[in-house]
């Protein structure tokens, strides 16, 4: 590191804190979805991850809307639109969410969008970090179908029983009660 000179002591603790966030952005860059967002939605940047696992490049989505990631029947329900006005009021949302890639895949995605503040303390973007989580929510989802099927095998075959004993109940009934019949008539 390079010395700082006696008349800026103040100096090198502000370019150590300034590699430091350097260093951790470049870490979470390298490992995380991240998209940049104005308060109103319009996508103003996308890191190599997010574009990958979205299956779209910078330049398709610069300008665009967030809703182009959500289902179109999503984007104009009452509580996407309550999440957007609550960013825009400074709070931050941390959540398992259901996105829609380029190609119409789903994609899952364990995220934060988090509210960034100016110096008077007021959102003026949005970021959104996040985690692909495709895979294990896709495995989880049929794991959750497999369990609602066994449930109603089940309740079938519960049912198919009753009527079994229901039915063998009046095929048994009906003799006995023949046969006590003729018993108390003496035969």
């Amino acid at each position: 590191m390079a010395s700082t000179p006696a008349f800026c002591p103040w100096v090198e603790p502000q370019v150590a804190n300034s590699r430091d966030m350097a260093g951790t952005f470049a870490a979470l860059n390298r490992s995380q979805l991240i998209l940049e967002l104005s308060l109103s939605g319009q996508i103003l940047a996308a890191n190599e991850n997010f574009l990958t696992t979205m299956g779209y490049h910078l330049d398709e989505l610069l300008g665009r809307r967030h809703a182009v990631f959500v289902a179109d029947d999503e984007a104009r329900t009452p509580g996407y639109i309550d999440f957007w006005r609550r960013l825009r009021e400074g709070k931050f949302f941390s959540d398992t969410f259901h996105r829609v890639a380029k190609d119409g895949s789903d994609v899952w995605i364990q995220g934060v969008y988090n509210p960034v503040l100016d110096e008077n303390g007021r959102p003026y973007k949005i970021i959104k970090v996040a985690t692909d989580i495709t895979e294990i929510e896709t495995q989880r989802l049929a794991a959750v179908a497999e369990n609602l099927e066994a449930r109603e095998r089940a309740e079938q075959a519960v049912a198919a029983k009753a009527r079994f004993l229901a039915n063998m109940s009046h095929e048994l009934r009906t003799p006995l009660a023949g046969m006590i019949g003729m018993t108390q008539c003496g035969f």
